[in-house]
């Protein structure tokens, strides 16, 4: 009995595992869509900069396009950084265990 009791947890780890994995995979592929939407908002910004000074204006936060791309671009750093906390918070789930936890999980 003590064996499959053990093949029971075994198993109820390695999926645990593989679900973090997974979560780390989509949460890691989302900060990377998040940079490339970023990438382009940093290019609208400095366009809508050209034009203004092209223009012979000032380049001002004021302006509505200026403003638009300066919050997109306070929205999209501030995703970035919830999904890479996200992220540590995986790898600190299994680090907060206490080692007494930890056997406790692997002896049921």
């Amino acid at each position: 009995m003590a064996l499959l009791d053990r093949a029971k947890s075994l198993a109820g780890t390695l999926s645990k595992t593989a679900q973090k994995g997974a979560t780390r995979a989509k949460l890691e592929l989302e900060i990377r869509n998040l940079e490339g939407k970023l990438k382009n908002e940093y290019a609208q910004l400095g366009r809508a900069a050209y034009t203004q000074l092209k223009a012979g204006e000032s380049a001002s936060a004021t302006h509505p396009d200026i403003a638009a791309s300066i919050r997109a671009i306070d929205e999209l750093q501030a995703e970035i950084e919830e999904a890479r906390q996200a992220i540590a918070n995986l790898g600190s789930e299994e680090e907060s265990k206490s080692p007494e936890e930890t056997r406790s999980e692997s002896q049921s």
